[in-house]
């Protein structure tokens, strides 16, 4: 039974543990440490494009289903960006072979969440990652912070809203998990070994 506050409250709360695991990702704790290296940081990315590539490009093929209520715009390419710019060789980079069910407009808002919120993580990853070694990066930043924070209050307003029925809170709930559930089995399986 999904508790009755905001969806994403809901979906905040049931994803909390897995979250806060992606959170504590030994590698990606290490990419915003004073310590870093240059090759963490490209890690770092290396690992977020093998989960944001595919899991946008399911998001997009259903754009019809999501484009009515929220207007997606894929960032895997800004990814590309910052690697080049670090002198990365980008052609055949690994992605996840899994990604998630997006059948209805619930699934499709529930991936959406997922992606959307990691631009706020991003805001934290692209100011430890400035602060300690002078690497810019577009994707982690984005935009202004202030206009990232308005952007994912504005989606979560939607998201809020967009339910017709119990049943699309509940894709869109179910979807979340398991977009946070691939991209921890993708973290754990790029996990450097030390």
């Amino acid at each position: 039974m999904i508790p009755p506050n905001s969806l994403r409250d809901q979906i905040y709360s049931l994803t909390k543990p897995i979250h806060d695991r992606l959170d504590g990702d030994p590698d990606s704790v290490r990419a915003i440490q004073p310590t870093a290296t240059r090759d963490d940081f490209v890690h770092l990315l290396k690992r977020t494009y093998g989960f944001v590539k595919p899991v946008e490009e399911a998001l997009v093929a259903q754009n019809k289903i999501l484009a009515p209520v929220f207007k997606f715009e894929t960032r895997a390419e800004i990814v590309l960006e910052d690697l080049r710019v670090l002198g990365v060789r980008v052609a055949g980079l690994p992605v996840m072979s899994s990604t998630p069910t997006i059948q209805t407009v619930g699934h499709a808002m529930g991936v959406a969440y997922v992606l959307e919120g990691s631009k706020m993580g991003g805001l934290v990853i692209a100011k430890q990652v400035s602060r300690f070694s002078g690497i810019e990066s577009r994707f982690f930043l984005p935009g202004e912070p202030k206009s990232v924070v308005k952007e994912f209050q504005a989606f979560c307003a939607k998201l809020d809203v967009f339910a017709r029925c119990e049943c699309d809170e509940r894709d869109a709930v179910d979807a979340a998990i398991e977009t946070f559930a691939l991209i921890d089995a993708w973290f754990v399986a790029t996990r450097q070994r030390r």
